[in-house]
């Protein structure tokens, strides 16, 4: 590790290269950074925790932080099967039929990370054993330089496929753990998510997602290791009586590490729904 000498640079936009020492190879390409007069920056080569690239932090005296990917740093995506009502799935990519990026995806189950190119995107999802048998056709999806997303796949109310996007936490949090909770109990206005331990209780700990509403995800940070979520429905006006619709062991999550939970509907359940947990870094 080492730290070169002070450069001085004009305010502006600038564009940052790497490359091996006394080679013209680029190795990295940033998109452009903004340098302002009054700010004094550290850029730091790191590994992307995420892949096998490089990434430049930047460190501010006057700004937030921030983490530069390569312009062509490929983008991932994991796909989820939350219903058995579609069997088994295929998922193609940019119209390429003959091929699926996603293979016999099985309900309940994560895919393997595919990896994309920066840009527009577009995706089906048939029956794996049927590609004409199509739940999903050509669903248009951007994806950035490095973005990474769970792409959850489920049966709305009226018995058609849907898509809920939800972004990956791919960098280490320090101290704290992000919990990221997708909805999909659709039989619910919304639901509240407590996470709770010996400490605290659901009516007092400070760790919660109020109003979840169907098919939305949202995210909480909490700073202890052992946690239980409990899941609840949201009290309305016409129901002013709270019930436990799920709750999961208590879990021990690693340290600085991110996990995505879904609330799913689970008949066998007495609450009528489920908790399904993965880990994202």
């Amino acid at each position: 590790m080492a730290l070169s000498d002070l450069t001085i640079l004009d305010q502006g936009e600038w564009i940052f290269y790497l490359t091996a020492p006394g080679e013209s190879a680029i190795l990295f390409e940033s998109n452009v950074i903004t340098i302002d007069y009054r700010d004094t920056v550290i850029f730091a080569i790191d590994d992307d925790p995420a892949s096998e690239d490089l990434v430049i932090d930047q460190i501010n005296t006057i700004y937030t932080d921030q983490v530069h990917l390569d312009k062509n740093t490929q983008a991932n995506l994991r796909f989820y099967q939350s219903t058995d009502s579609f069997e088994y799935l295929d998922v193609y990519a940019n119209n390429m039929l003959e091929m699926p990026v996603v293979d016999n995806l099985a309900p309940g189950s994560f895919s393997e990370p595919v990896f994309f190119s920066p840009g527009d995107h577009t995706f089906s999802v048939t029956h794996a054993e049927d590609s004409t048998e199509a739940y999903l056709s050509n669903l248009l999806m951007p994806l950035t330089a490095g973005e990474a997303k769970n792409v959850i796949l489920y049966q709305n109310a009226q018995g058609e496929m849907q898509t809920l996007s939800v972004p990956q936490q791919n960098l280490p949090l320090a101290f704290e753990n992000q919990l990221t909770i997708a909805n999909l109990t659709e039989e619910e206005q919304g639901i509240d998510v407590y996470a709770i331990n010996s400490t605290y209780s659901i009516s007092d700990t400070p760790m919660s997602i109020k109003s979840l509403a169907y098919g939305t995800a949202g995210s909480m940070l909490i700073g202890e290791p052992q946690f239980q979520i409990v899941v609840t429905n949201t009290q309305q006006e016409d129901q002013q009586d709270t019930y436990i619709l799920a709750e999961s062991e208590v879990m021990t999550y690693e340290p600085e590490a991110s996990y995505l939970i879904l609330v799913e509907p689970d008949a066998d359940n007495i609450g009528g729904f489920t908790i399904t947990t993965s880990r994202e870094f």
